[in-house]
């Protein structure tokens, strides 16, 4: 669960500065870095695994190329090359499309035709909720559009 936090946390971070002019790169690593090292459950085992000095160097490392990387894919690219030292294919980074780039929806309804549809009396279904003495997922549930 905190892995996807964090790459949710991650994602987010990377979605919101993709529309700036440039990329301070040091700055988002070691946000990635703090949060990954405080946050990710297999941290302590890389560690263990391959050793603190394996891990130093390799930080050291991306430290040196990051100096010179002035966009956000060169960026991204080197942040995924550091993570890759603790689970190589089990953790991704990757942009989020800018918003200018990304296709416009069609202002219309979707066709729901051929849904299912079942009426539903939505106070009387929360009233029989509040008065249930178990837990469970029956309930009312909404998923916002992404």
């Amino acid at each position: 669960m905190i892995k996807i936090l964090v790459l949710t946390g991650v994602l987010s971070f990377f979605g919101s500065i993709s529309y700036c002019q440039t990329c301070n790169c040091e700055k988002n690593f070691e946000w990635v870095k703090k949060t990954f090292e405080e946050n990710d459950a297999g941290f302590k085992y890389a560690l263990d695994n391959k050793g603190k000095t394996a891990y130093t160097n390799h930080t050291t490392a991306i430290r040196q190329k990051i100096k010179s990387v002035k966009n956000l894919p060169g960026c991204t690219k080197l942040l995924y090359e550091w993570l890759t030292f603790f689970r190589a294919g089990h953790i991704a980074i990757s942009m989020l499309p800018n918003k200018a780039d990304a296709p416009t929806p069609p202002n219309k309804k979707l066709a729901t035709a051929n849904w299912e549809t079942i009426k539903v009396d939505v106070p009387a279904f929360e009233k029989y909720l509040a008065a249930k003495k178990e837990t469970d997922f029956e309930g009312i549930w909404e998923t916002p559009p992404l």
